[in-house]
């Protein structure tokens, strides 16, 4: 019998003991709607990120020509485990592609999938409490994007 309860206590105190599932309130600076100010002449584009829940935020990226739609994708930051994810998902792959978070601050947020042709860095970077630049890179190639946040 005291086998059982020294178990038991045991089981107990490690189940308490368990570390914290992680949120996202270290990204809550990319929330909201993003304009983007190096669009081609006649296209609109912009990002939009809402928080879900605190480990889930959804987003959306959009080009458009007045109003079709040139391209889309759908995106997301969620948490598995202690990892955080962005996962992009777009016509051109059959499935939605993660890309582990690998630094992040209070301005800035690296995602990587080396193993994706291309991207297989996203960064993103505040540059001003209303300025976003985000860079796509791999293999010796390179994309930046500038948004202006809009209310």
């Amino acid at each position: 019998m005291n086998m059982q309860l020294t178990v038991l206590l045991g089981f107990v105190l490690l189940s308490t003991c368990q570390t914290p599932e992680r949120d996202l309130a270290e990204l809550d600076w990319l929330l909201g709607h993003w304009e983007r100010l190096d669009a081609q002449d006649g296209v609109s584009a912009y990002e939009k990120w809402a928080e879900t829940t605190k480990q889930e935020y959804s987003g959306i990226g959009i080009s458009l020509r007045e109003a079709d739609t040139l391209f889309i994708e759908r995106l997301s930051l969620f948490v598995a485990g202690q990892t955080v994810y962005y996962a992009a998902d777009v016509p051109e792959n059959p499935e939605p592609v993660w890309f582990a978070l690998t630094e992040s601050g209070e301005e800035h947020a690296t995602f990587e999938n080396p193993r994706h042709d291309f991207p297989k860095t996203i960064a993103y970077r505040l540059t001003a409490p209303d300025s976003l630049h985000v860079r796509i890179s791999g293999d010796e190639r390179a994309i930046d994007f500038f948004f202006v946040k809009r209310l």
